[in-house]
């Protein structure tokens, strides 16, 4: 049976940028798949991937100078090809989905027009909508 490099990672993670800012951070198990340029966490993510995002001067991570580095290579596995072909076609699935979404919500935005809605709310809620109303 055909397999897969996997390389195991730790990586520190924060639920959101206050978290991060006030050391609310925690480790969690990500696995990047170089040949496949895809990875996966134990978050239940799997997403686009490349060597910059594990990298200590990659700039995806350029904080972990703050954080004492927040990645270590744990280890390598194989998975089954046919378990990463799965998450492969969820991701160009995923992104066909996203596509369709956001081409859907400009329709959406055009037809209710909704940016002269969003001035209406910002002009009942401060007066004006922008700097240049003054």
């Amino acid at each position: 049976m055909r397999k897969i490099k996997g390389i195991i990672y730790l990586i520190e993670v924060a639920d959101s940028f206050l978290d991060w800012t006030h050391g609310c951070t925690y480790l969690i198990v990500e696995v990047y798949l170089p040949s496949l340029g895809i990875a996966f966490n134990e978050k239940g993510y799997i997403f686009r991937a490349d060597e910059d995002r594990y990298s200590k001067t990659g700039k995806a991570l350029e904080f972990c100078r703050l954080l004492n580095g927040c990645v270590k290579k744990i280890g390598e596995i194989e998975l089954d090809y046919e378990t990463a072909m799965i998450m492969v076609r969820f991701l160009e699935e995923k992104e066909r989905l996203d596509k369709i979404l956001k081409e859907n919500i400009e329709i959406i935005k055009k037809k209710f027009r909704v940016e002269a809605i969003k001035k209406e709310v910002y002009r009942s809620r401060y007066g004006k909508f922008s700097e240049q109303e003054d």
